[in-house]
């Protein structure tokens, strides 16, 4: 009996501790048979079975339960250490990429916008690391950055601080950096809000770009547009006086048909000059040669003599030219060239931007109160300017949108021109438009009578 009773035991241990075994390997990791568990399994399994069977059979538990959490734990261990070696890999690539880009970066915190990161590029434009002390309100003073002219860029103006006040992209292209020669670096730079997930910023990101290349090609190609208008004006010139000549009869009288080609003859000749004069005030802007140069003029004397060049335009259209003067006596003290270039461009928008039939006036007046000089007024009634198109109007190749189907020609240069040339004498012009009902521009140029000197003394 008693050999019977152990073959049954043995029976019943065998399967007993392959189903216990198999139990803990599918569920040891979890936790199982950890503390209070462990007891209660032994419980259950021990219920009419012996002390030894009991104790062999919590040894095995105990055993794989600690086997398969050691390796389960292995396994996280290893899992972890590769995912951190992908993330520092990603992190190395990151900074490589940053520190190798060609473009400065610059971040900075909100919104006071203090230093944190610049790469490389950054470091050799700036001429100086991050400056745990700057920001915002001291940007320009810290990193030496100026205007064109060698004036101070104001901080409120430098795109960073536009985008950490507004929160929004900005961008400038007029930023010159000074290096410790004294040689200027000509930039453009953007900034950027960074958002976290919820749109919160929480930074500002500036890249720029060393724009040095671009600027000499740049102006190499104004300099030939320069040399190349000089020589076309004085062809051109030449052609305008004689038609003008022919189209006055002094070398015979002309048929109708004749006229009228002659008429458009000199209307294109005038467009050329126009365009000619046009590109040589810009190549004098852009290559920094000009200068006002002061002359007597007669105002009413190269006025008249404006509109008279003129007069194929508004015979064309139509259309009458009211000129008048106030306070305007003798000769001013002026740039001549200022002067033509203000008149001829106004007058010119006006008569091919208006109707048929339609009334332009031209004012030219003493400066009102205690300024001395003169101002320019042109009113029209003619297509206006589009509203979202008025902070355009006086940039480089800028022409309305509104016109273009209207009248094709243009080079979109004038104004911008005029503007420069009237600001750097000291002058200022501004303007009210709106669409379909006309413009007026307002011109003021600082002048000084030419006062006639007394004739010297006979002894």
């Amino acid at each position: 009996m008693e050999a019977n009773e152990k073959t049954k035991k043995s029976f019943v241990l065998v399967p007993l501790i392959a189903l216990v075994a198999g139990f803990v390997i599918s569920a040891g990791a979890a936790g199982l048979y950890a503390g209070p568990n462990l007891a209660l399994w032994i419980t259950i399994l021990g219920t009419g079975m012996t002390s030894t069977l009991i104790i062999t059979i919590s040894l095995l538990i105990s055993y794989l339960t600690k086997t398969k959490a050691e390796s389960y734990a292995a396994q996280l261990t290893t899992d972890l250490q590769t995912k951190t070696q992908e993330i520092d890999r990603q992190k190395l690539l990151q900074d490589t990429l940053i520190e190798l880009l060609p473009i400065g970066i610059f971040l900075t915190s909100y919104p006071l916008g203090t230093p944190l990161l610049a790469n490389q590029e950054a470091i050799r434009l700036l001429g100086k690391s991050i400056d745990p002390k700057a920001d915002k309100s001291t940007y320009a003073q810290t990193y030496r950055l100026f205007k064109k002219d060698g004036t101070p860029y104001p901080n409120d103006e430098l795109p960073l601080t536009q985008t950490l006040e507004k929160g929004k992209r900005a961008k400038k292209t007029d930023i010159y950096i000074k290096q410790s020669d004294s040689s200027m670096i000509p930039i453009w730079a953007e900034s950027v809000p960074v958002r976290d997930k919820n749109g919160k910023i929480f930074a500002g990101l500036t890249v720029f770009q060393d724009m040095t290349l671009q600027t000499e090609m740049d102006q190499q190609k104004t300099a030939l547009v320069s040399l190349a208008s000089h020589q076309l004006r004085t062809p051109l010139t030449s052609m305008r006086w004689y038609i003008e000549y022919l189209r006055d009869d002094k070398t015979g009288p002309m048929n109708e048909d004749q006229k009228m080609y002659l008429s458009e003859l000199y209307k294109s000749a005038l467009r050329m000059i126009d365009t000619v004069n046009s590109l040589v005030n810009v190549s004098r802007i852009e290559l920094q040669t000009f200068s006002p140069t002061i002359s007597s003029v007669n105002v009413i004397k190269e006025t008249n003599q404006v509109i008279s060049e003129l007069a194929p335009i508004i015979e064309e259209y139509k259309q009458k030219l009211d000129f008048s003067t106030k306070d305007i006596l003798g000769n001013l003290l002026i740039d001549p060239t200022v002067f033509r270039a203000t008149v001829t461009t106004l007058l010119n928008n006006s008569l091919k931007y208006s109707p048929k039939e339609s009334k332009i006036t031209l004012l030219i007046q003493a400066a009102k109160g205690d300024k001395e000089g003169m101002e320019i007024i042109v009113e029209d009634f003619g297509y206006g300017i589009p509203k979202a198109e008025i902070p355009k109007i006086f940039s480089k190749l800028y022409r309305g949108s509104n016109i273009k189907d209207k009248d094709t020609y243009g080079n979109g240069l004038g104004l911008y021109a005029v503007k420069t040339m009237v600001e750097k004498c000291g002058g200022t012009i501004t303007f009210t438009s709106e669409e379909n009902k006309g413009t007026t521009f307002n011109v003021y140029l600082p002048a000084k009578r030419d006062e006639p000197k007394p004739a010297p003394e006979l002894k």
